[in-house]
């Protein structure tokens, strides 16, 4: 840009004349004689290279490096502590199916307390420096990088809390010189929001990662995804959003993947929601509740503490489903007494289940039942309006 103010044309007028829709010819029918060409052809290029340049984000950790010996090599360290003989072969390619480390530790039979502990220790050493040194860039991350940053401003955005050991490698494997930016963000429950923050910021028109919480983020920034299928999470569980209704009050961050809550809904913080739900228009879930996966919740439906609704299950419109058996008003020492739904079940529109009651596995609930003792498993259940 410092070639066309010597040449007396400032970028504020070439950039008039191209925002105006002028092309190289009608520029140059403007400029006095004096004005040699090759520097209006070097500052207009420079401009117009500028402003067709996109910003492209990637990921750092399962995108382009690959850390997979470091996460194998730390947790089997910290089985070796606990004298735990485990095999960790199959540590990356369980995670990928969206499992993490206590998952996988349960699996292998260990306890939920060591699981956790052992877990807790893991985030303690994956990012130091003599666990660093296993980590490898993939082959193709340099071509990648080549690629794209030929016509693209590229921007690093990962979720790292050693900084430092961060910059370090960015060094070591030579890639400063590809990146505008490099952004860190600390790993945790904000790491998502934080990398949505940075590509809305940044303008980014494709957001190159390999997780979930990656493309969560794209979601949030409204950025085109792209999976590189290589890191932690595999294509199979990729692209599986949860769908949230703007017209919605969704205030739980307990919601699985694949879940759709539809407008006028109301979801307070404590709510867990599993996978593939579908929770239809004017519901109510109190604190207290879990839902499993698979589940359907038609219209008009109010689910209050308590309540478990197991995987699989079918709740048609306006079911009542009580949790106190002698309701006064603002009685905060009422007995709660949950409703169970098993696996499987289904039941009727208009159907009310009272305290304390529990369906069994796969049972049906005839529509407008109304059910006060519990329900046997692969049992078809009237009730008492119907007989």
């Amino acid at each position: 840009m410092g070639v066309s103010a010597a040449a007396g044309w400032d970028e504020i007028s070439a950039l008039a004349k191209i925002m105006l829709g002028k092309n190289k010819a009608e520029v140059f029918e403007t400029l006095p004689e004096k004005i040699k060409p090759q520097c209006i052809v070097r500052a207009y290029t420079d401009i117009v290279t500028k402003i067709d340049r996109n910003t492209i984000a990637f990921d750092f950790d399962g995108t382009l490096l690959d850390s997979r010996e470091r996460h194998k090599i730390v947790l089997s360290d910290i089985l070796k502590k606990y004298k735990i003989n485990l095999d960790t072969s199959d540590l990356v390619e369980f995670k990928r199916q969206g499992k993490n480390n206590v998952d996988y530790l349960l699996s292998k039979g260990l306890s939920s307390e060591d699981a956790n502990n052992i877990q807790k220790e893991w985030i303690e050493n994956i990012e130091k420096e003599e666990y660093l040194k296993h980590d490898k860039l993939y082959p193709e991350a340099v071509d990648l990088l080549e690629k794209y940053s030929e016509k693209n401003d590229l921007i690093l955005i990962t979720a790292r809390n050693n900084k430092e050991g961060l910059h370090n490698q960015i060094k070591k494997f030579n890639l400063e010189k590809y990146f505008t930016n490099i952004y860190v963000v600390n790993s945790g429950k904000l790491t998502i929001s934080e990398k949505a923050k940075i590509l809305k910021k940044e303008s980014v028109s494709e957001f190159f990662g390999d997780t979930q919480s990656d493309e969560d983020a794209a979601c949030e920034a409204n950025v085109r995804f792209t999976h590189v299928d290589r890191g932690f999470h595999s294509k199979e569980i990729i692209g599986h959003r949860k769908m949230i209704h703007s017209l919605s009050d969704v205030q739980s961050k307990n919601i699985g993947r694949g879940t759709s809550i539809w407008q006028y809904c109301v979801v307070l913080p404590g709510a867990k929601i599993g996978n593939d739900c579908n929770i239809c228009s004017n519901c109510f879930i109190e604190n207290d509740v879990v839902i499993g996966d698979n589940v359907t919740i038609k219209n008009g439906v109010f689910l209050y503490d308590g309540l478990r609704v197991e995987d699989n299950v079918f709740i048609g419109a306006n079911v009542t489903l009580c949790n106190d058996r002698y309701p006064k008003s603002k009685n905060k020492n009422f007995k709660l007494e949950p409703v169970v739904i098993k696996k499987g079940a289904s039941i009727g529109a208009n159907a009310t289940i009272l305290p304390g009651v529990t369906i069994g596995e796969n049972a049906l609930i005839a529509a407008g039942a109304i059910v006060t003792k519990d329900v046997e498993a692969n049992t078809v259940y009237k009730g008492k309006n119907n007989g």
